[in-house]
C-alpha cells in the first residue's frame, strides 16, 4: 500500500487526524504568520519565531492547499519570505534565525534532553540548508512552478 491521503484519481481521503493536524498547526501560527521554536508554548520565556520550521510548515501547508487538502486564507509562503530574509553583515540577504541543530541524546559533551528549555539554548544561525531548502521550495510553489515530489515510500 502507498501512503496517500488526498481525494484525487480515486485515492482515499485524509484520515481525520491529518485534518486535525493541519487545523492545529494553523492555530499555532503567530500573528505575523510564522511559528515559534517551541510551537505550543507562546508564553515560554525566550521562545522565538524560528525560520526553518516556519519554512517547512509553510511549504507543507501550501503544498497541501494545492492538493485540496487544506484551505489557507493568506499568502503563507510570502509571509515567511517577508519575515525571515534580512540583510546580512555584508549587505546580502540571508535567511536569519534558524535553530542550528536540535537533537536528542548525548552530543559532544552534553545531553540533549528534549525539554522546552533545551530547545531555546541551541544557537541561531543564518542560511542553514534545512531552512533554505524549504524556503526555496515554498518560493517555487508561489511562482506556480511544480516542485518535483520525492518517490513515495511504501507503507507496510
Amino acid at each position: 500500500m502507498w501512503l496517500s491521503c488526498w481525494d484525487r484519481s480515486g485515492l482515499p481521503r485524509c484520515p481525520p487526524q491529518t485534518d486535525a493536524l493541519f487545523e492545529r498547526i494553523l492555530e499555532l501560527r503567530r500573528p505575523g504568520g510564522l511559528w515559534l521554536q517551541v510551537i505550543d508554548q507562546p508564553d515560554l520565556a525566550g521562545n522565538f519565531v524560528e525560520s526553518s520550521g516556519s519554512a517547512m510548515l509553510a511549504y507543507a501547508l501550501r503544498t497541501a492547499q494545492s492538493l485540496g487538502m487544506v484551505a489557507v486564507q493568506d499568502d503563507i509562503c510570502g509571509a515567511v519570505l517577508r519575515q525571515v530574509m534580512k540583510p546580512g553583515p555584508e549587505g546580502h540577504l540571508e535567511m536569519a534565525d534558524l535553530c542550528e541543530v536540535a537533537g536528542l541524546g548525548p552530543y559532544q559533551s552534553r545531553y540533549r534532553d528534549g525539554s522546552p528549555g533545551y530547545y531555546l539554548t541551541e544557537p541561531r544561525v543564518s542560511n542553514d540548508a534545512k531552512g533554505v531548502g524549504p524556503l526555496m521550495m515554498c518560493r517555487a510553489v508561489m511562482s506556480g512552478r511544480r516542485v518535483p515530489a520525492a518517490h513515495p515510500l511504501p507503507v507496510s
